[in-house]
């Protein structure tokens, strides 16, 4: 019962919350509207896409390997002696 009465008393009161109360933008000393370039040193990062996109007339090609399910035990020397999987990728910047 008192923990009812303690939610409401938190829900019902009236509470003023604030955030920054300056322009994060104007912190930075933007001359122009320029854009912020290698944000990520390449297209991806461990196995997922980042905002990059291949520069002007470049070539990447790319392997990826996952090993097997670690759960074999010996049997397959923990994924590492068992299937993998592998990717390999060509991407071409126009």
């Amino acid at each position: 019962m008192k923990f009812r009465h303690l939610i409401s008393c938190l829900l019902l009161s009236p509470l003023s919350l604030f955030a920054q109360g300056e322009d994060l933008l104007a912190g930075l000393d933007l001359k122009d509207n320029s854009s912020v370039l290698a944000t990520f040193k390449g297209t991806r990062l461990i196995n997922l896409h980042t905002v990059e996109v291949p520069g002007r007339r470049t070539l990447d090609f790319r392997i990826a390997h996952r090993f097997g399910p670690f759960n074999a035990g010996w049997y397959d020397f923990y994924g590492l002696d068992g299937g993998a999987s592998i990717r390999m990728g060509l991407e071409y910047g126009l």
